[in-house]
């Protein structure tokens, strides 16, 4: 499909996809978002929780460490 612009040129539909590298940056965000987010999750639960779930504060603190 082509578009017409103001000054009356062509312009291939395709030309506006987001190529590659966007994506996997896109990707590569939201999984750092995700990461945040559970860690922040975690360290914040109350120790009673976290012994629960077999878990150490130490544990938590180090959980979403790389």
């Amino acid at each position: 499909m082509q578009i017409k612009t103001e000054n009356t040129r062509t312009v291939n539909e395709t030309s506006f996809a987001p190529t590659a590298w966007i994506v996997g940056f896109l990707a590569w965000l939201v999984e750092c978002d995700r990461r945040y987010r559970e860690a922040h999750k975690l360290r914040n639960l109350p120790d009673e929780r976290l012994q629960d779930m077999g878990m150490t504060r130490s544990d938590a603190k180090n959980a979403y460490r790389r």
